[in-house]
């Protein structure tokens, strides 16, 4: 086998088209495992990033994905130019696993009715590029990427023969990414990321919410990576991973605990007992149950080991309102107080109301909308019909719910549905969520076709593999039904189907992958020649294309982001500076309103520190330029409404009569974007009065 593995290599040295496909197939590999390490880990410095959380995760996704879709279609390029016979086998492999196929083309109903609910949007370009362009809400194009990750990876993992290096990637991936929860939980700031949700863990997320989705999606597959692993080191008697299954149990127990995301925690539950109920069903041995018993007495210890014991309690200064308001001033630093919590109070977080009645809240109103259908003010409206069938596209739930939204659901900062359904049954219309709903009845059929194969066979590596694919979309699924869907837990959600995919695929008559490789790199010998002489040139140009893409898509908005940091940054700078930063920010990432925002607000401080009126009219007339181009941007956003009446108002101060009437305009507008909102009626209201006394 060695001796033909050495003759396959020269006769594909000698073939430049296959070489260059070896050399494509190598960075495809390259790049899906480089994002799989950094989407779900990457925390970028609060003090250099102006989003050090939603932007790296969906800028890394796009630069990755882009690439991967070009070495793709480099590939699908040279079977088409060098022959048609492994276009044939590969469909016939496919047609031979109809759980694979079942999965492959419920995902690409998916990405089709995506594709026609973004064009038929009430604001194409905000479905296409996102509410936010490469960041919290990214778009229709970082979707794409998803399933272009999920592809590349179900053709690396059955070209290699083997899953067991993304595997191994994945688990790495996710047990880096529980212990920024730990040190959190211990008050460490790691990679210069602190806890930004209050006394919450929100590692590599943000929030505690998004925070636990992913490590729902993470933690079975690590787990029973290690568990694989203890299994087979006992037999030796070794123990060290004995105590690295304890440590990484604990790391997410501890980690997803101190979320307090119900939504996070039900569906881990559910996992972890689908992950038992396979192993114990699968004639497992006694050191693969001995491992499931302690993951589960490990769990238990590390939760009660939250409730007693809080390493960096909150510090809070202590009130001195009761000292005489003729006391003299000290110069001693206030002293603080210690806020610690009893386990009672810790549980009752867990088990509090608030949050799930304004999720209730949410889904009503979303049943509404999606029952009713309404149209949206400044929009492109089109028929009742075309919205139940599409809805009114990706990433617009935030302006439909902030239409139709009563006095009593308004929040003024809507983002979903809270439920990854009924969000796509209102962006996506009635299509949009059959579509969805397919996709999950191929992947529960494809992981029953799994978990059975799994049964009759000898190999363990198998049964936890399929253990912890059970057992982590399980989770994702009862996850989903009370969360919101970010860009960090949706990568990690189809490159798990993308191994399923792969591993419940079969070969083509029982061979094995390599004889399919090496009847299409035979194949490629015998291509047409007119095709062949094309190939070079025209991979020549897909690539520059996709690195073009990459940057376009995600690596101006990633150094943008760093540009707009400047207001984060420690130390006095001068005006020159600071606008120079975020000039170059606005410059390579107008799409982003934030950036403007800032503009305008230096602009609008240095007009109330001006006494020259010149120089104050001018500063005034730059800001409303700025968020006049925010405003373009996305001219459905409430709060881009508010700034541009702001500043149209302090030029009509100035004298300008027409800004003054645009004001006016703008809240007309926002009273009909958000009929609820109390604020821009009443704003209305004065302004009239001003203008008509």
């Amino acid at each position: 086998m060695p001796r033909q593995r050495r003759r396959n290599r020269r006769k594909s040295r000698s073939d430049p088209i296959s070489a260059l496909d070896g050399g494509l197939r190598n960075a495809q590999l390259v790049f899906l495992l480089t994002a799989i390490i950094v989407v779900p880990f990457i925390v970028l410095p609060e003090s250099s990033f102006a989003d050090i959380t939603s932007t790296s995760k969906a800028t890394t996704i796009r630069f990755f994905g882009t690439l991967l879709g070009g070495v793709l279609a480099s590939r699908l390029l040279i079977r088409v130019a060098t022959g048609k016979e492994w276009i044939r086998s590969q469909n016939a492999v496919l047609r031979l696993s109809p759980p694979a196929y079942f999965i492959l083309v419920a995902a690409a109903s998916v990405v089709i009715l995506s594709l026609i609910s973004t064009v038929l949007s009430i604001a194409p370009g905000i479905s296409l590029w996102g509410r936010n362009p490469a960041g919290f809400e990214a778009g229709e194009y970082t979707a794409l990427m998803y399933a272009v990750f999920a592809v590349a990876l179900f053709v690396s993992v059955r070209e290699s023969a083997s899953v067991e290096r993304v595997w191994t990637t994945v688990a790495i991936s996710g047990i880096a990414v529980s212990l920024v929860g730990v040190f959190q939980f211990h008050g460490i700031a790691f990679l210069d990321i602190a806890q930004t949700h209050g006394i919450h863990t929100t590692g590599t997320a943000g929030n505690p919410i998004f925070y636990g989705a992913l490590l729902v999606l993470m933690a079975p597959m690590s787990l029973a990576f290690v568990a694989q692993r203890f299994e087979s080191a006992s037999a030796t008697g070794s123990r060290y991973w004995l105590a690295a299954l304890v440590l990484v149990t604990g790391s997410f127990t501890l980690s997803l605990i101190t979320t307090v995301s119900r939504g996070s925690i039900l569906g881990w539950t559910a996992g972890l007992v689908v992950f038992a109920v396979i192993v114990f069903e699968n004639r497992s041995t006694k050191r693969a149950r001995l491992a499931v018993g302690i993951i589960a007495a490990s769990i238990v210890g590390f939760a009660a080991l939250t409730t007693v014991y809080e390493p960096s309690p909150r510090t809070t200064p202590i009130s001195q309102a009761s000292s005489p308001p003729t006391s003299p001033p000290t110069s001693a630093p206030s002293a603080s107080q210690v806020q610690t919590e009893t386990p009672g109070e810790k549980f009752g977080k867990i088990t509090r109301s608030s949050t799930v009645r304004l999720r209730l809240q949410y889904w009503g109103l979303a049943a509404d909308v999606a029952l009713g259908r309404p149209e949206i003010p400044y929009s492109n409206n089109l028929p009742a019909s075309i919205r139940w069938l599409v809805g009114y596209g990706p990433d617009t739930f935030r302006y439909v719910a902030t239409a139709e939204a009563g006095k009593v659901t308004f929040t003024g900062r809507f983002t979903s549905a809270h439920n990854d359904p009924i969000n796509r049954l209102v962006e996506q219309g009635l299509l949009g969520l059959i579509a969805w709903l397919t996709l999950w009845l191929a992947i529960g059929y494809a992981l029953w076709r799994v978990v059975k194969r799994t049964s009759r066979s000898d190999a363990s590596g198998s049964m936890w593999l399929a253990a912890g694919l059970a057992a982590a979309l399980t989770a994702r699924f009862l996850e989903q039904l009370a969360g919101s869907p970010t860009a960090g837990d949706v990568f990690v959600f189809w490159i798990l189907v993308g191994i399923l995919t792969a591993v419940v695929a079969e070969p083509l008559a029982k061979k094995s992958i390599e004889e399919e490789i090496s009847a299409a790199r035979a194949a490629s010998g015998r291509g047409n020649p007119g095709k062949r002489i094309f190939v070079f040139p025209a991979v020549t140009v897909i690539a520059v294309l996709a690195m073009f893409l990459s940057w376009e898509t995600a690596g101006r908005f990633f150094i943008a982001n760093n540009a707009a940091s400047v207001l984060h940054a420690g130390g006095t700078l001068s005006y020159e500076a600071v606008d120079a930063r975020l000039e170059r920010a606005t410059s390579l990432a107008p799409e982003v309103a934030g950036y403007w925002h800032s503009r305008a607000d230096l602009e609008h401080g240095k007009a109330r520190s001006s006494s020259v009126a010149a120089d104050e009219l001018a500063a005034r007339q730059r800001a409303y330029q700025y968020d006049k181009n925010a405003f373009d941007a996305n001219p459905l956003e409430i709060g881009n409404h508010y700034r541009l009446a702001f500043s149209a108002w302090e030029l009509g101060k100035l004298g300008d009569e027409e800004k003054r009437m645009e004001a006016v305009e703008l809240y007309v507008r926002i009273t009909k974007l958000a009929p609820a909102d109390s604020l821009a009626a009443e704003r209305l209201e004065t302004l009239r009065n001003v203008l008509n006394p």
